[in-house]
């Protein structure tokens, strides 16, 4: 009875993620072996290189056909178009140590921070914008103080 009282009362205080914060984390799982894992790997690619239909798995259709107008450009022109990085790295290097992730302070802001090594002090900052589209939080934009992934590929082509 002790026992079972134990394990109801550490239950009972284990919260749920936000559903927003739980969308961005989701991602960054699937994609965690960019910074964990070195060659070889047998992994898929980068969000922004997958399928249409693994995009709409975390993405709103608005960026999911940003993207693909810039992967359609790549192809066409056999040459980089306005998408050069890794935008959930804010890099086109991929590195991270001590990543966190947690709501921002505008209304359906996801904050994600990180160095991008256990001995840099520099704080990454990466805000992710999200869209709650038929139940599911997707990620309208991925920003920092430096860009706006939506501003970027709308940039013409």
């Amino acid at each position: 009875m002790l026992v079972l009282l134990a394990v109801t009362c550490s239950v009972g205080a284990v919260t749920p993620p936000d559903p927003r914060v739980a969308a961005v984390v989701k991602l960054y799982r699937a994609y965690a072996w960019e910074v964990l894992i070195a060659e070889p790997c047998q992994c898929s690619g980068t969000l922004h290189t997958e399928p249409e239909n693994v995009l709409r798995t975390y993405l709103a259709p608005k960026l999911v056909k940003l993207i693909l107008a810039d992967r359609e450009c790549q192809q066409r022109t056999q040459e980089l178009c306005n998408l050069d990085f890794v935008p959930m790295w804010a890099s086109q290097d991929p590195a991270a140590a001590n990543l966190r992730v947690k709501l921002g302070t505008k209304p359906n802001e996801v904050l994600v921070q990180f160095n991008r090594s256990l001995n840099d002090r520099k704080l990454i900052e990466i805000y992710y914008e999200m869209e709650q589209v038929a139940g599911s939080w997707l990620i309208a934009d991925i920003r920092t103080s430096e860009w706006s992934l939506v501003e970027l590929l709308e940039n013409p082509l």
